[in-house]
């Protein structure tokens, strides 16, 4: 559980058994369960994307670290509506969250040490073909198979919401441990 300082006072947290780490625990630590490791062992993307020539090149040969970035987009896909992006070697669909136009530019600025990402949109080709749907399929073990994993917050415009939700479960947590 990783606290950040700005959450309250040093001294409080110093009381409390909660302490500040850079080690923060995974949010999941049996990452995709469902997954049977002997099914899927070894399976990697078809493609990343390469943060250093900012294009979508064939997964690398043997062991390759990576990032993979979640995020929303299907819902708000513009039908009939697809464009080129540089360095990615199909149309992309738009869609009105965020312009896919930018996404070179966007994955440009991935804060991770990291020359490769996996992004559904540049990485899978979204042109109905059967490499596309066989991309959707795996993309539990594309998820299981990365060394890093994010989120893309497009959308959000704050995170009040997030702190509310940590300060609850920080003071039941303590509530809990105080009263046992």
């Amino acid at each position: 559980f990783q606290i950040s300082k700005n959450l309250g006072e040093q001294d409080s947290i110093s009381r409390s058994s909660l302490r500040i780490t850079d080690n923060p625990v995974p949010a999941c630590l049996t990452p995709c369960p469902w997954i049977a490791d002997d099914k899927w062992k070894g399976e990697k993307p078809y493609f990343l994307w390469d943060i250093r020539i900012g294009a979508t090149v064939r997964c690398p040969s043997g062991h390759v670290n990576y990032l993979v970035i979640s995020h929303t987009w299907g819902r708000w896909r513009i039908e009939g509506r697809n464009v080129r992006v540089q360095g990615v070697p199909w149309p992309v669909p738009s869609n009105t969250v965020f312009d896919v136009e930018d996404l070179p530019s966007i994955l440009s600025m991935v804060p991770f040490n990291t020359r490769f990402v996996w992004f559904d949109l540049v990485c899978i080709p979204q042109d109905g073909s059967e490499l596309q749907s066989v991309g959707i399929l795996r993309q539990a073990a594309i998820f299981k198979s990365a060394r890093w994993a994010t989120i893309w917050f497009n959308r959000l415009e704050s995170f009040s919401g997030l702190h509310a939700a940590l300060a609850w479960a920080s003071h039941l947590y303590l509530f809990t441990i105080n009263s046992s």
